[in-house]
């Protein structure tokens, strides 16, 4: 089975999209206090399934390495996406809540739970140091 060359680069970036239906589970078993007040970020948006579940009235924003996929999701979400690298972009202040399911490589994985520490989203103590995602 031959891929497309968008299909070769998700494989590469370790993106494999999270079904809306999963996303809206999550949503609502884990947040569902979510207030007007909240600003949620999605440190790896993909096409949108957890910012399309995140209630509408809850301000929330994404982020996306990939330009081509990042028009897609601001296409399907009507949410403001940044395009670019999670790690080293710079955020909008006043982020209360980050949820997501971020690139499968332990490495990634540990790189957005520091850059989360740094943004003050994760305390360093939540996080157990005896897992190889610790952010210490």
């Amino acid at each position: 089975m031959q891929l497309s060359f968008h299909e070769e680069q998700n494989r590469a970036r370790y993106q494999f999209w999270t079904p809306e239906w999963a996303a809206i589970e999550l949503v609502d078993r884990f947040f569902p206090d979510l207030k007007p007040t909240d600003l949620v970020l999605e440190p790896s948006c993909g096409l949108g399934a957890f910012l399309k579940a995140i209630p509408a009235d809850v301000p929330a924003i994404g982020v996306e390495i990939d330009p081509f996929v990042s028009e897609q999701c601001r296409e399907n979400t009507g949410r403001r996406v940044i395009t670019g690298d999670f790690i080293s972009i710079a955020l909008p202040e006043g982020i209360t809540v980050a949820v997501g399911n971020p690139p499968f490589s332990v490495p990634l994985i540990q790189s957005f739970l520091h850059r989360l520490v740094a943004v003050e989203l994760v305390a360093p103590r939540r996080v157990d140091s005896s897992t190889p995602f610790s952010p210490s």
